[in-house]
């Protein structure tokens, strides 16, 4: 209620027992989450949904999930149907699914298999870590996304899929982005916060060179002309 009497459009997930005043005011209608955390109950009832991280399954919501499991983007698409089919008389103003907010991917055998792309070649993972091979699993990511937006819009023609570039999917994947999905653009971690991404003003820490983020960005204006 406070962001709604200040205006702040926060986002408003639909459910049963919708608070009408708060729509009213002007909250946006929709539904985001992570991607593990559209897998609803099936992570509960199959672990493999969770990422293999040295040999072992890391069970928490704050992990990317597997991106290989053959269930997981049937489950995911099957969730977000069904989540929009409880008040089927209300626009959704959004739909979102993000990384979860940590860097922990999936080892398993699946998902560090060389990735074919589009020119013939093939993406070698390097490692089996995102903040070490940043583009392999960026790819992965998208990849699982695509193929999630492929499967929603065959049922929901006008669905659009808001996600992140962040973390390690701010590096720009070997694959195009279906045109269903939307990446926000997060800079982060910065070096400099004081300057524009474009003033290439920022420090060299670690991997992340002077130039890394007016790179990303530029890269992904290529993958989206008309603005991410």
């Amino acid at each position: 209620d406070w962001n709604a009497r200040n205006g702040l459009n926060t986002g408003y997930a639909l459910h049963r027992g919708l608070n009408y005043l708060v729509y009213q005011r002007g909250a946006q209608l929709g539904f985001t989450g992570s991607h593990i955390s559209w897998l609803g109950g099936a992570k509960e009832r199959d672990e493999t949904f969770y990422p293999l991280v040295d040999g072992e399954r890391s069970i928490s919501r704050w992990r990317q999930p597997c991106y290989t499991h053959p269930e997981l983007v049937d489950t995911i698409v099957e969730n977000i149907l069904a989540k929009r089919a409880t008040l089927p008389d209300m626009p959704m103003e959004y739909l979102a699914s993000i990384i979860a907010d940590n860097w922990t991917v999936c080892g398993c055998d699946r998902c560090m298999q060389p990735i074919p792309l589009a020119d013939g070649t093939l993406l070698h993972p390097k490692s089996p870590y995102s903040n070490q091979d940043p583009l392999f699993f960026s790819t992965r990511n998208f990849i699982m996304l695509n193929a999630v937006a492929e499967k929603l819009t065959a049922e929901w023609p006008e669905a659009r899929i808001v996600t992140h570039a962040y973390i390690f999917t701010a590096e720009p994947p070997r694959v195009k982005p279906h045109p269903a999905l939307i990446p926000q653009f997060a800079a982060y971690p910065t070096q400099n916060a004081r300057y524009p991404i474009l003033a290439e003003k920022g420090s060299n820490v670690g991997s992340y060179t002077r130039d890394i983020w007016t790179r990303r960005f530029r890269e992904w204006a290529e993958l989206f002309p008309k603005g991410l």
